[in-house]
């Protein structure tokens, strides 16, 4: 979970925001869903996409809004390798 936190930060998600609440949340209903211990990657994943899905379904209403997005996000993981994070 800790990772999970630190994700959200550095990928600064919360400029567009997303609470703390909507990423626990998506978090918590990813582990009640796959629960077994062996399976955290998968959760992890599972948990990261509604997290992305949930701020650009929020964030993103006009093509001017979605393209800015598109580039902040791309210029903060370029060279970054979030998916073991």
């Amino acid at each position: 979970m800790a990772l999970y936190i630190r994700w959200y930060s550095e990928a600064g998600l919360e400029r567009f925001g997303l609470s703390k609440q909507s990423l626990l949340f998506a978090y918590f209903i990813a582990a009640a869903s796959i629960f077994d211990p062996e399976r955290s990657p998968e959760r992890l994943a599972w948990a990261k996409t509604a997290t992305l899905l949930e701020t650009l379904g929020s964030y993103i209403k006009d093509e001017q809004t979605r393209n800015a997005f598109v580039d902040f996000f791309n210029n903060t993981i370029n060279g970054r390798n979030f998916s073991n994070k």
